[in-house]
């Protein structure tokens, strides 16, 4: 239910030809993919939207010729998020749906790999000519944002924050907090989290529990690495009567876990490193 980093590697279609989509690796939350459309009358470079009640990206051709490959990606992944953050099922998409889609785009760039810091500056300059509208943030403040969309990956007090909403959530089994349904075809339904942690928008309730893949890098290395900085974020935020231990295995598919644990709610914290993933779970115990 996530973009897959194996397929944005093939992003790019080699020679794509004018009236050619160069990108088509989208997939919305129920993984069907999201088609891209070319569209050169919109008025923006991309539209996320709906033809004949099917989900779809509308693609400005002319104008996105005239771009930077990194600001196409940008542009794209960008519409892609309205759909994975189902901002298009919520009603009239605003301000904040577009700083979440702006998050998402940036932080998968940067997390996967597709682009090093040379692209990252070139993207700054390009984002900074922008022009702002009543929902979409322009110029100087546009990049600021971007860079605030990175830095709040790792930012303890943010973390902090996104973890109390969490526990508070696990005491009705995420009930309150479960927004549209996803999927009912597995042992426990599937339904969109009304909630979020640092670094993703893509968290989802499974049963009473939330799951929220929030890292996938193109190497072990930068996977571990984040590991080991989120570890230390929640271990400094425990709360007092919470207890907490790492598990570490040689299996390929499960390198480490780090559990926490409250002893008198029996809530249960687990952040897990699977290869090049990160994914975080908490749930209520029965007593």
């Amino acid at each position: 239910m996530r973009l897959r980093l194996a397929l944005l590697f093939a992003l790019l279609l080699p020679g794509a030809a004018e009236g050619q989509v160069r990108f088509q690796a989208c997939k919305d939350r129920t993984d069907h993919p999201i088609a891209v459309l070319v569209d050169n009358s919109i008025a923006y470079a991309g539209v996320a939207t709906f033809r004949n009640e099917h989900p779809v990206i509308l693609w400005n051709a002319r104008t996105n010729r005239r771009l930077p490959y990194t600001e196409q990606l940008f542009i794209y992944l960008h519409e892609c998020a309205h759909h994975v953050l189902d901002h298009l099922y919520h009603g009239e998409v605003g301000a904040r749906e577009e700083l979440e889609a702006d998050c998402w785009a940036i932080q998968l760039m940067v997390d996967g790999g597709l682009m090093r810091a040379r692209q990252l500056a070139e993207l700054e300059r390009t984002r900074s000519a922008v022009r702002g509208d009543e929902t979409h943030l322009g110029g100087e403040a546009h990049v600021r944002s971007l860079e605030q969309c990175l830095r709040r990956r790792t930012d303890p007090k943010v973390w902090a924050a996104a973890l109390d909403t969490l526990v508070l959530g696990a005491h009705d089994g995420f009930a309150s907090r479960r927004g549209r349904l996803i999927d009912s075809s597995g042992t426990a339904p599937v339904h969109e989290a009304l909630l979020d942690v640092p670094g993703t928008y893509d968290c989802e309730v499974v049963g009473s529990t939330v799951r929220c893949w929030f890292f996938e890098a193109g190497g072990r290395r930068a996977a571990t690495g984040r590991y080991r900085k989120l570890s230390k974020i929640l271990k400094a935020w425990l709360p007092r009567g919470w207890t907490s231990a790492e598990q570490v295995s040689d299996h390929p598919t499960r390198l480490r876990r780090w559990i926490a644990q409250d002893g008198r709610t029996r809530t249960l914290l687990t952040l897990t490193l699977t290869e090049t993933q990160l994914y975080l779970l908490i749930k209520r115990l029965p007593v």
